[in-house]
């Protein structure tokens, strides 16, 4: 993902509270934050996916501007999910990784059905979404995704 702003600008956006500003489907529930917003040792749960059921996110690594990155757990498989900032001239390159294990046999199964053109699909509308609110300042209308 490639985004004209600083990494100063998109990187508090990647955050569970203020998804809510440029993420029309996003929900969670904060659990745990002393700030208020995301911060190492956060920790919020989400129902994104009707399958898989909720999901327990904690925020391990925070380096404000550089790195975020959390590991989540659900009934069948944890993720580790890490999101690294690189500015480069007027522009901030980011490169979203995800690494799933399986926990179980369903899991297994789970993780089988998992295409990684569907994650690719994901980050490109994650990329159309930040870039619509970072030149707007408000949030894309559901129907502009395509």
């Amino acid at each position: 993902m490639s985004l004209a702003y600083s990494a100063e600008a998109i990187f508090p956006l990647l955050c569970p509270v203020l998804e809510y500003q440029w993420i029309p489907t996003w929900k969670c529930e904060m659990l745990n934050s002393h700030s208020g917003v995301n911060e190492l040792g956060c920790v919020f749960r989400t129902k994104l996916d009707e399958e898989i059921g909720e999901q327990v996110w904690v925020t391990c690594i925070f380096e404000p501007n550089k790195k975020v990155g959390f590991v989540c757990t659900n009934a069948y498989y944890c993720i580790r999910f890490t999101v690294t900032l690189a500015e480069n001239g007027k522009r901030t390159n980011l490169t979203w990784h995800q690494q799933l294990v399986p926990l179980n046999k369903e899991g297994e199964q789970v993780l089988k059905k998992k295409d990684s053109q569907e994650y690719c699909k994901l980050i490109k509308s994650l990329e159309k979404m930040l870039d619509h609110y970072l030149s707007r300042g408000e949030m894309i209308k559901i129907d502009s995704l395509g």
